[in-house]
């Protein structure tokens, strides 16, 4: 059922080569933030500061990924007819799904652990599942930067639209 809302229903990862991926802008972007998160959560749990390792997490997953690379990702999943571009977004958004609810675990485990089940993910259990490692050379501040300007646009263009009274 959660599948469906992401058009992954029937999509297996392990039949994806990355190297047939054709990243965009937009994926560059939500690996450049999922990696510098994990960083900067690991380093809150070390410190012990658990309210800003959450908040980081959740600043992530609900913004980052849900309210912008999820919508973005939907005119691939919905409105494309180019096949590879397609995969591509359903590739990410499984992975990086994913990755999140692992490093999500332990600040909601029994949502967690629910979603895991429902998902299908690999593996028994989220809870013999490893804690994410952030991959460095994924992190990108040009890329945040270039993306940090189209989301500018984008709400710009949201605000000029909903103050004309523009249907979308």
């Amino acid at each position: 059922r959660y599948f469906v809302l992401m058009n992954l229903e029937g999509f297996d990862p392990k039949m994806v080569k990355k190297e047939d991926l054709q990243l965009e802008l937009v994926d560059h972007w939500i690996y450049s933030r999922l990696n510098a998160t994990i960083k900067e959560t690991e380093s809150y749990l070390q410190k012990y500061a658990l309210d800003e390792a959450a908040k980081s997490v959740y600043e992530f997953f609900r913004g980052d990924f849900c309210d912008w690379y999820v919508e973005m990702a939907k005119v691939r999943l919905y409105m494309n007819d180019d096949l590879k571009s397609k995969q591509t977004a359903q590739y990410v958004l499984r992975n990086v799904l994913e990755t999140a609810l692992r490093l999500l675990h332990p600040f909601m485990p029994f949502i967690t652990e629910e979603l895991w089940q429902h998902l299908k993910i690999e593996g028994e259990t989220i809870m013999l599942q490893s804690f994410p490692i952030a991959d460095e050379s994924q992190i990108s501040e040009t890329i945040e930067i270039s993306m940090q300007w189209l989301q500018e646009a984008i709400t710009a263009f949201r605000n000029i639209r909903a103050e004309a009274n523009i249907n979308p």
